[in-house]
């Protein structure tokens, strides 16, 4: 099992560049040569890190009664008002229903991204580890569901020729990290040398349920011990995350190429991180009014809907009905 625990900010200087010694690693995944050590440094003291059909023709009936409408899709700025009413009370409740499966993940308003997880704020040892493998760090969400927007990593390297790499939030799979990946979080930032910050975002944001397990993934497709990320010994976190979420006590590690089984590295080992998100309205907004004025209808719901084109006014149709069918 997984051990778990548990704004756009500036980042302080970190410590200078650290020395390299050899790494504990498992005999299942083994690290290559060259991997960076640990140093005596600790980690520096909490600063500002902060979506018709053609009407057919009429014909009296064989009574003299003038006949019903036939069942049809309708432009409601076709009909008369009279012709509007017969059918308002049934397009309104088709109209609602596809209007609430349509915003039945919420569309959120703009929000200004909150740190979720961390552990920049406290004090343990910082360890560099070399690209020459891939890494990944579990977390766990809290209780509530939200959407990830940035990931602050720490790294050191030396490199001529900058490493190429992603980060991305991968599902868990067993207590291990799984092969999909929900999102990657990019960066135009270089890798600093020594010790420095590095920030990752994504602008549409990567969604997570409740209470649930995921990875940050070190996907490294190009790079040598010449470039590290920098993990953090201990298992305190910061004090300011959102309730219920917490960091994986260990980082794990593949081959660069992808190949071989995640085996964990050592316990107290989670990458030096902060995880940065928005709470998630997972909740379908609710009618409060309707008002039908002539060929108008006017559906008022109980917070504001999102600016996605599946929310248009263009993207809905209203259907006149008979007991159940068009």
């Amino acid at each position: 099992m997984v051990a778990k625990r548990g704004n756009s900010l500036t980042a302080p200087s970190l410590p200078g560049a650290i020395a390299r010694a050899p790494e504990r690693q498992s005999a299942r995944a083994p690290e290559r040569p060259g991997v960076r050590g640990r140093s005596g440094m600790t980690s520096p003291s909490p600063a500002s890190w902060t979506a018709g059909r053609a009407r057919p023709e009429r014909h009296p009936a064989a009574d003299g009664r003038r006949p019903s409408p036939p069942l049809s899709r309708f432009s409601a700025s076709s009909l008369s008002p009279a012709a509007l009413a017969r059918g308002w009370c049934a397009a309104v409740c088709l109209l609602v229903a596809a209007l609430v499966l349509l915003l039945g993940a919420g569309a959120a308003e703009a929000q200004t991204a909150s740190k979720l997880v961390g552990n920049t704020d406290v004090s343990g040892t910082l360890v560099s580890r070399g690209f020459q493998n891939d890494r990944a760090m579990s977390f766990t969400t809290g209780s509530d569901a939200y959407t990830v927007t940035r990931v602050d990593l720490a790294f050191n390297s030396s490199a001529s020729t900058q490493p190429t790499y992603s980060v991305g939030i991968h599902s868990d799979s067993s207590d291990l990290p799984g092969t999909t990946s929900l999102g990657t979080l990019s960066t135009t930032t270089p890798l600093p040398g020594p010790i420095g910050v590095v920030t990752f975002t994504s602008s549409a944001g990567i969604n997570l349920a409740a209470n649930t397990t995921y990875w940050v993934v070190l996907d490294v497709s190009a790079g040598t011990s010449d470039s590290s990320i920098v993990t953090k010994e201990g298992s305190n976190e910061d004090t300011d995350g959102a309730a219920g979420w917490s960091l994986g006590d260990e980082h794990y590690i593949r081959n660069q190429d992808g190949s071989g089984t995640w085996t964990t590295v050592a316990e107290f080992d989670p990458f030096y991180s902060r995880i940065y998100g928005n709470l998630r309205d997972v909740t379908a907004p609710t009618v409060s009014a309707v008002t039908a004025v002539g060929t108008s209808l006017t559906i008022r719901f109980d917070e504001p809907l999102g600016a996605a084109a599946s929310l248009a006014n263009s993207a809905f149709s209203v259907k006149k009905t008979s007991g159940g069918t068009e």
